[in-house]
């Protein structure tokens, strides 16, 4: 079979179907990627698989990490996180459980159950426990409390999960502990109006001046540009520690594309934090041909995220600079590559200009970036990015994949894209300045 749309320098399973990135920790050099994944292109029964790599360049393909095998995960072993204990990694997951019956698996007829596995070397996953069951859960929360986040502050270990109340209100629900094992009720956090059902996959970041809570937000209504998505990722900046008596910001949007959700935020050894989302939505009503090769999603290019002025910045990490090849440097309005492999900056922006690549029509005027997709889409129409001002912009093309990075990172764009030359021409209606780059491919190892 010939693989038109097999990406270059992104995570995508061989075959079979990837969802939420999972359980993301560094032990000993060694990166952990663990992913969403069903062996069916087009989803079913969920388990956890990895990819492993010291670089981000060459990655090995571990296989299955994580079965669906105890009877309160035996629906899908879901997502979770990992925190490393002392150098023994400690995974936290979603074990989902549909019972039979006339069920509307909303309010009844369904287990979360919160799953604790360990690790010595992050291969070998055991003694999975249950630490947390649905009526550990606050009487007003639905069946739908998933998507465990554990952090540590000032000596106590504190969990958060997304919720959806009986009334169908979005909100987390936060859990202490002082071992990990026997977790506390502590509070529900919401917003301090209704903001959306459901608050999927939540993170909590901290950095020396401004906390955040991230979450995945289902059931809000487009408005004025905003929440164009059919679900949402973004962020709610924090007065203070969440554990503390935190009031919830304004929500910001994070990524504005038709093809990102269920990011995860980790600190590596070196201080950074990642992030990798999940390049896909569910529920979508707009396709992916890879299904016809055997494969649908992949991940994200893995970003490094800062904090600024209160909002949270991100920018694909400096590993992916040892994939560049051959440069061109353009002042005028075209740039020609031979490849649809590349990353392309470009700098001093006028405040009105058009730009279009590979099929796709980019408008900004007024301060309100349109980027309409075309037949490039395959159903992905026109969406729409508020910028007061453009500065400068970040194009990374893949064979099936387009990431926009702009302002240094302010706001960003991620979409799938089916449209492939071995010509790519960027053409703008004014001057502008691009610097682009050939990329070459990571190398994956496949599963032993």
């Amino acid at each position: 079979m010939k693989e038109m749309y097999k990406l270059k320098y992104h995570l995508e399973p061989v075959f079979g179907w990837m969802n939420d990135p999972n359980g993301l920790v560094e032990k000993d050099g060694k990166y952990h990627i663990y992913y969403q994944y069903s062996y069916e292109p087009e989803g079913g029964l969920k388990y956890w698989k990895q990819f492993t790599t010291e670089d981000f360049l060459h990655y090995q393909d571990e296989g299955i990490a994580l079965s669906p095998d105890h009877p309160h995960d035996q629906g899908g072993a879901y997502s979770g996180c990992c925190f490393n204990d002392h150098g023994l990694l400690r995974y936290f997951y979603t074990g989902n459980v549909k019972l039979p019956g006339d069920y509307d698996y909303i309010n009844a007829g369904r287990e979360h159950n919160v799953m604790i596995v360990d690790s010595q070397d992050g291969l070998v996953l055991d003694h999975k426990e249950v630490v947390l069951y649905n009526k550990d859960y606050p009487q007003n929360m639905s069946c739908h409390v998933r998507d465990p986040f554990v952090y540590k502050n000032d000596g106590m270990y504190y969990m958060v999960l997304g919720a959806r109340t009986l009334d169908s209100h979005g909100c987390v629900i936060l859990y202490s502990s002082k071992d990990l094992k026997k977790w506390d009720y502590m509070k529900t956090v919401d917003y301090h109006k209704p903001f959306g059902y459901m608050w999927e996959c939540p993170n909590y970041l901290s950095f020396e001046k401004k906390k955040f809570l991230f979450c995945c937000p289902q059931g809000l209504e487009s408005h004025n540009y905003d929440y164009e998505a059919i679900y949402q990722n973004g962020y709610f900046p924090l007065t203070t520690d969440l554990e503390k008596d935190c009031v919830l910001e304004d929500f910001i949007e994070f990524d504005h594309g038709f093809d990102i959700y269920a990011q995860q935020f980790f600190k590596d050894e070196k201080g950074r934090m990642i992030m990798a989302g999940w390049m896909g939505l569910p529920d979508i009503d707009y396709t992916n041909p890879t299904v016809e090769e055997g494969r649908q999603h992949a991940f994200t290019l893995f970003r490094e995220i800062t904090e600024h002025e209160g909002r949270l910045y991100q920018f694909p990490i400096e590993e992916y600079k040892s994939l560049r090849e051959e440069k061109k440097e353009v002042q005028g309005t075209s740039l020609t590559m031979n490849t649809s492999c590349f990353e392309c900056h470009i700098t001093d922006l006028p405040q009105s200009f058009k730009l279009h690549l590979r099929g796709v029509n980019m408008n900004y005027e007024d301060g309100l970036l349109t980027i309409d997709m075309n037949k490039s889409g395959s159903g992905r129409g026109v969406k729409h990015i508020k910028i007061p001002k453009m500065n400068n912009m970040t194009l990374f093309s893949d064979t099936s994949s387009l990431e926009l990075f702009i302002n240094d990172g302010a706001y960003a764009f991620t979409t799938r894209i089916y449209n492939n030359s071995d010509t790519i021409e960027i053409i703008s209606n004014k001057e502008i300045d691009m610097t682009a780059y050939q990329l070459k491919a990571i190398d994956l190892e496949p599963a032993k």
